[in-house]
């Protein structure tokens, strides 16, 4: 009986039933993942997200929807204007600014302080031309806090024993 199979029928048939059962396997366990494979390649996607045996089907659906844009026209930069600013609130700005500046400046002074030789002389001189230059700052809290900064930057970085009276001082010279 097995004398008329040959050895090429017998491997046809080995490789026909390996392959059945292999390709069974697959789409019992991988189902999903062939699914998500053959829609990737097709572009499309899919409706219906398969869950394990025993559960329902799941309706994939978009959350947000599609992305539409909206019939918005935009206007030109010309169009678009402020309101001019107040007197006090230029005022506020320009003294911020003087802040900002003085700040800056002291920071150079103290550098340059550090650089040269005799601390107290060129501290008394440079802060007082500083405060001959900023006015504006005279008599506001910009003041106390300029003053703040120069007795911390005194006594970090100068090894200078500055006080707050002294300071005040120097404004009082400058008007």
């Amino acid at each position: 009986m097995l004398q008329h199979i040959s050895w090429m029928n017998y491997w046809i048939s080995v490789f026909l039933l390996t392959s059945g059962y292999y390709l069974y396997l697959s789409l019992v366990f991988f189902k999903k993942d062939l699914l998500q494979v053959f829609y990737r390649f097709t572009g499309r996607s899919a409706n219906i997200s398969i869950r394990h045996k025993g559960e329902h089907p799941f309706i994939a659906a978009d959350v947000m929807g599609k992305v539409k844009p909206d019939d918005v026209s935009l206007l030109p930069a010309a169009d678009i204007s402020f309101a001019p600013p107040e007197d006090e609130e230029a005022e506020i700005t320009d003294e911020a600014l003087a802040f900002n500046e003085m700040s800056a400046e002291i920071e150079r002074m103290i550098t340059a302080i550090q650089h040269s030789g005799n601390e107290r002389e060129n501290f008394a001189m440079l802060f007082q031309l500083l405060t001959e230059k900023y006015t504006v700052l005279h008599g506001t809290a910009f003041q106390d806090q300029i003053n703040s900064l120069v007795l911390l930057a005194a006594t970090r970085e100068l090894s200078l024993h500055v006080d707050r009276k002294e300071l005040n001082n120097y404004w009082i010279k400058s008007n």
